[in-house]
């Protein structure tokens, strides 16, 4: 039985993820959650709480990394307060991170992004919580410059991280280009290969139109909607915007934006949340999609995309077209192709199957059984290698 201990952090995803790695048949999972002054009350997206295992005190959260019971443990994330943990953990312990993004992307008070990019396009940029953000990056990057303790603290962790995994094979490249002590070792890179299916919408008939996938600044609304709103009064089609999740000032400023510049009738704002069928059924309507943001992100909802044979659009300067097109994809920039008569056209018959078969190839188990078990393997393997077999 491998014995692995979670750092996990208050995300959408770790529900899925504790009911994935539940279902593994050789691992004894403990997911730990260093729980705030609020306290529990203070976890808002995890609704799985009696799966967790709560330390109270500092002196609590940090006994269980220096627990030399654990095979593995398990970053799922590599947020500020996760520097001082790595150096708790024995050597002799496998230290895997589990990269999902925003970490990467954003600074914190003790240096700057780890991968340091532009996010906003020149129209989101000018909004008051961009500028905040760009005046908290350029202060980050001076911190970084200057309190050398605190950037030594981060880049000595990094080293300690024997695997990781990143969503996008692009990004680990970046975090080895630009940390040359960074050691760790590409695992599960694109994360699981899972089981899912979805029927190809109706082909040749023309949909609504994507608009990003969440209510954050970083999706860029306000160019794409600049882009299309001359194009979008002449179709008999909406722009379906998803913002149930995100900043809700940003919701706000969206839906009186829309109406201030004629595009109310054109736009449909989606602000309840809708479940996994419903979120797919109301993608199936769509024959366009745009995404807007620079950063890796909503890498699930494009893969939606491509296999349901929908057209995707994306900035040409952003980490998932760069990534996408070095995959082969069919798809298209925002810069070039987002016109009235790339809008006009559906993805074609053979694009369609083309995306849908190199996702399938790329990302596909067989069936839940075989996933589970690939997933397994992977974990087996770590141990016997460090076991020397």
């Amino acid at each position: 039985m491998i014995r692995i201990l979670h750092l996990v952090s208050d995300m959408i995803f770790t529900d899925r993820m504790m009911q994935l790695f539940d279902s593994l048949p050789n691992t004894e999972d403990t997911y730990l959650y260093r729980i705030s002054q609020s306290g529990e009350t203070a976890i808002l997206k995890i609704k799985d709480k009696n799966r967790l295992t709560l330390a109270k005190s500092e002196e609590n959260y940090y006994s269980y990394f220096r627990d030399n019971k654990y095979d593995v443990v398990l970053l799922h994330g590599f947020f500020e307060d996760t520097y001082r943990v790595v150096n708790q953990i024995p050597d002799n312990t496998i230290l895997i991170c589990w990269l999902y993004g925003v970490e990467l992307y954003t600074s914190n008070k003790y240096a700057s992004a780890l991968i340091d990019i532009p996010l906003y396009k020149p129209l989101t940029s000018k909004l008051l919580p961009c500028i905040k953000y760009r005046t908290k990056m350029k202060v980050a990057n001076i911190i970084h410059n200057v309190r050398t303790n605190a950037r030594r603290l981060r880049i000595k962790s990094l080293s300690r991280i024997d695997y990781i995994s990143t969503v996008l094979p692009i990004e680990y490249e970046m975090l080895c280009a630009k940390y040359p002590n960074f050691r760790a070792k590409p695992f599960m890179i694109r994360g699981i290969r899972t089981y899912v299916t979805n029927e190809r919408r109706t082909p040749n008939t023309l949909g609504h139109i994507l608009v990003n996938h969440s209510s954050v600044y970083w999706n860029n609304h306000i160019d794409i909607l600049q882009q299309l709103s001359p194009i979008i009064p002449s179709m008999e089609r909406k722009m379906i915007m998803p913002l149930s999740y995100g900043y809700p000032k940003l919701r706000e400023y969206l839906m009186e934006y829309t109406e201030k510049k004629g595009l109310k009738d054109y736009v449909q704002i989606v602000n309840n949340l809708l479940s996994k069928d419903e979120y797919e059924k109301m993608v199936s309507g769509c024959s366009h999609a745009i995404f807007g943001m620079l950063r890796q992100g909503a890498i699930g909802n494009i893969y939606l995309c491509f296999r349901l044979g929908i057209k995707v659009f994306l900035y040409k300067d952003s980490i998932n077209y760069k990534q996408l097109k070095i995959d082969g994809y069919k798809i298209y920039t925002i810069e070039e192709d987002l016109n009235e008569e790339e809008l006009n056209q559906v993805l074609s018959e053979e694009d369609i199957t083309y995306n849908r078969e190199l996702f399938y190839s790329q990302l596909q188990s067989e069936s839940v059984n075989s996933s589970i078990k690939a997933i397994q393997e992977q974990f087996d393997n770590l141990i016997k290698k460090k076991n020397g077999n």
